[in-house]
């Protein structure tokens, strides 16, 4: 039933647009209401993704796949500039890419580097939460059918909700307004955009809160971090990838944005284990012990974490919570400037413990000196049940509301 449902949605929705407005001869004078009648049967959430690196659209794709295993007539919109192939790769649930930038958050000179006087040039050119801008994704929402609005983190879908009068949902760790204020001292100018943001976000219908939250807030629903599910066992992707047995593993990862590895010819030197490099390459190719991959790899991204012994990343939400789910080794770099990390530095002590790498040992490539412990370094098991679910449940019972 569910994939017929699928089917009205994805087909019959843009026949609903192009024809609703005025009759054609060639279509039954009642076609347009059966169409719409069909359609109220199928769930269209719209979901407003940052494309902050690629963190904030992996929550996003757990989310709507928990969505859809609970209620599995579910269909989504994406709205984001994150690629396409990103979604295409995570989700099992279907979806419908619409091109938009709905969100500035914070342009990266490097992975690791922020550069705040170049996000307040772009906050000040693109109108994110303009009226005609606003007036026109409200209007695009509503003619595709959806039926609620979430939003990771990106204040213009917030907005968006409430100019269509649809519930509004945010996911979180934290917020752009709270980011901006840490840059106030220096560039107080951020400020007056903290407050435009933070005014969308306190408006939101339901606020989801995903460990390690940087700031808790009253009334938010908190779940534990959200991760997506791996969907191959690690034999079989430590089989591709020539892999033999239980020889150690360990995975390089440093997010969505671009970085340029030191040492990669010590990498590919290094005894006892083998090195894998999403991003390290242009090409997937093996020297020695090193793997690398190109940034869009033909390798889902959680299958290489719960592959891993060991994971060596950038302290960043989707890395960390798919480390949290696999129970791997983790060892980290901390990004001094960047207000998430200090919180989510003290979340990983507790929680994973592992080996902490300094920015300049990441920089020089010093870091392939401490692989022994990096890869054998880990903190208390718990219980690895991730928050998806909770969040999923938490977006219908606001929808169904």
């Amino acid at each position: 039933m569910y994939l017929i449902s699928h089917f009205l949605a994805l087909c019959l929705t843009p026949l609903l647009i192009e024809f609703g407005n005025g009759h054609r001869p060639d279509v039954p004078r009642d076609w347009h209401d059966r169409v719409q009648t069909i359609l109220r049967c199928v769930l269209k959430i719209a979901w407003f993704i940052s494309p902050h690196g690629f963190g904030h659209a992996a929550r996003a794709c757990a989310v709507m796949d928990e969505v859809f295993r609970q209620k599995p007539d579910a269909v989504f919109e994406i709205f984001t500039t994150v690629p396409e192939w990103f979604f295409s790769a995570s989700l099992s649930a279907p979806f419908n890419y619409n091109t938009c930038s709905c969100d500035v958050g914070l342009v990266q000179r490097s992975a690791m580097e922020e550069d705040v006087e170049a996000t307040l040039t772009r906050l000040g050119s693109v109108g994110l939460l303009a009226e005609s801008t606003l007036d026109a994704l409200a209007e695009q929402v509503v003619s595709l059918g959806c039926r609620a609005v979430v939003a990771d983190i990106a204040p213009q879908g917030l907005a968006v909700a409430r100019t269509a009068g649809l519930p509004s949902i945010l996911v979180e760790n934290f917020t752009w307004d709270w980011i901006y204020r840490a840059y106030a001292g220096r560039w107080p100018a951020i400020n007056h955009w903290a407050d435009e943001f933070e005014a969308e976000f306190s408006q939101c219908d339901l606020r989801i809160q995903a460990e390690p939250w940087c700031l808790p807030v009253d009334g938010a629903t908190q779940v534990p971090p959200i991760s997506r599910r791996p969907g191959s066992g690690r034999k079989a992707i430590r089989n591709e990838l020539g892999i033999e047995g239980e020889h150690p593993m360990l995975l390089v990862s440093m997010g969505g944005i671009p970085w340029q590895f030191s040492g990669l010819e010590k990498m590919a030197e290094a005894q006892g284990l083998t090195i894998v490099i999403p991003g390290g390459g242009t090409t997937e190719a093996r020297r020695g012990s090193l793997i690398v991959l190109p940034h869009h790899s033909r390798f889902h991204h959680p299958d290489l974490v719960h592959a891993a012994d060991g994971v060596l990343a950038k302290l960043g939400y989707s890395t960390v919570a798919e480390v949290w789910s696999a129970g791997c080794s983790l060892g980290w770099i901390g990004r001094p400037t960047f207000p998430e990390s200090a919180k989510m530095a003290r979340w990983v002590h507790r929680h994973l413990g592992g080996t902490e790498i300094s920015q300049d040992e990441l920089l020089e490539g010093r870091w392939v000196e401490r692989l022994d412990e990096i890869v054998s370094s880990t903190g208390p098991l718990t219980s690895r049940v991730g928050g998806a679910p909770a969040a999923a449940t938490a977006v219908l019972d606001i929808y169904r509301k």
